[in-house]
């Protein structure tokens, strides 16, 4: 890859992460190529999609916005599922990794909020169908952080009840 190509690859991702509702960190060591043209067939019917990437344009495209701490999560083979829909990328991403160890969630950002794991999970539980009644394409920074709340609140009461659902 020469330089032009690495600056038109941060630019398309410093896109992606301006664009998108949510973006889910992963780390992707050992998926096969079949498991990867699973994934994003998954991803491509709920709407969403999944790039892979490399850490230091990803670093770079990340550099003058709001939540540059999300370059941190990107060490060794990372790969960006993502939608502007607020639930569908975190969705997929979760219930594929269920079913194969290989494809970890490491975080995410949504609406410009990092999240963790536990959020990302969270936010997975929740109904497309419930968020898009209350979110449009273009989540209002409000409903943003409804959503995050929620997606918070679900982890905190999980883990002060022991529940792990």
């Amino acid at each position: 890859m020469d330089r032009s190509q690495k600056e038109e690859m941060v630019v398309q991702l410093k896109q992606l992460f301006q664009e998108q509702t949510l973006v889910v960190v992963t780390h992707y060591s050992g998926l096969t190529v079949a498991d990867l043209t699973e994934f994003r067939g998954k991803m491509r019917e709920a709407g969403a999609g999944y790039k892979v990437t490399k850490n230091r344009l990803s670093r770079l495209a990340l550099d003058d916005m709001d939540f540059k701490e999300l370059g941190e999560l990107f060490m060794g083979p990372i790969g960006l599922a993502y939608s502007e829909d607020p639930v569908a990328a975190a969705k997929v991403t979760v219930e594929f990794a269920k079913g194969n160890e290989n494809l970890v969630v490491l975080g995410g950002v949504f609406n410009g909020q990092i999240m963790d794991i536990a959020a990302v999970n969270s936010l997975a539980k929740l109904s497309t169908a419930a968020t898009s009644s209350i979110c449009p394409l273009k989540t209002p920074p409000r409903t943003t952080r409804f959503l995050f709340f929620l997606a918070n609140s679900t982890v905190t009461l999980a883990a002060a009840t022991g529940s792990s659902e």
